[in-house]
This record gives structure tokens, sequence and C-alpha cells, in this order.
């Protein structure tokens, strides 16, 4: 078989013909035919098992949390505190002119 899937309309009906062409042709022949390496094809093959096709779709890649994220608290006295900050110039300049 030398049907080659490069052009698809979308990623997700990449992934679906992925999927079924695994499920017919097997991991390595796919993998071959769509030009993935063969944990692809297994990747979206086993989240289409669990999932079905709520599986193919795109996740979200956010963190779930941000331990370093600041306090909201503190975020809004740093944006208080820029606002009355006089601007930053580099060094022998001021704001009306050459020192």
């Amino acid at each position: 078989m030398e049907i080659r899937y490069k052009v698809m309309m979308n990623t997700f009906d990449f992934r679906l013909e992925m999927v079924r062409s695994s499920q017919k042709y097997g991991v390595s022949e796919t993998a071959r035919l769509f030009e993935v390496s063969r944990p692809t094809v297994r990747k979206w093959r086993d989240r289409f098992n669990r999932e079905g096709l709520k599986g193919l779709k795109d996740r979200s890649r956010r963190p779930h949390h941000s331990p370093n994220r600041l306090d909201d608290r503190i975020r809004a006295q740093i944006i208080r505190l820029k606002g009355k900050m006089p601007p930053c110039l580099p060094a022998g300049r001021t704001a009306v002119g050459i020192v």
C-alpha cells in the first residue's frame, strides 16, 4: 500500500485516519505511510481506544498549577508601585535632556 497522507484537511482527520489505518495495517506500516514514529501512532491509537473521538482532539498545554506564580495581592501592589515610579532612562539621560 503506497498511499501517502501528507495533506489532510485538519489534524483531527489526520489522527482519525491514522488510527483507522493502524487498526487495519498495524503500527509499523501506518507509521511509514503517515511518516510519523511508531510511538506517535500508538499514542493516538491508545487515546482513541480509551476516550473515543474526544481523545483525538488537541489538549491544552497550560500547566495545571504554577508554583512560582505571584499572589494576586502582591501582583496588584507591584503594578501600583510601577505606576508611581518615574520612567527608567539610559545612564546620563534625564526626562528633560542630557545631563
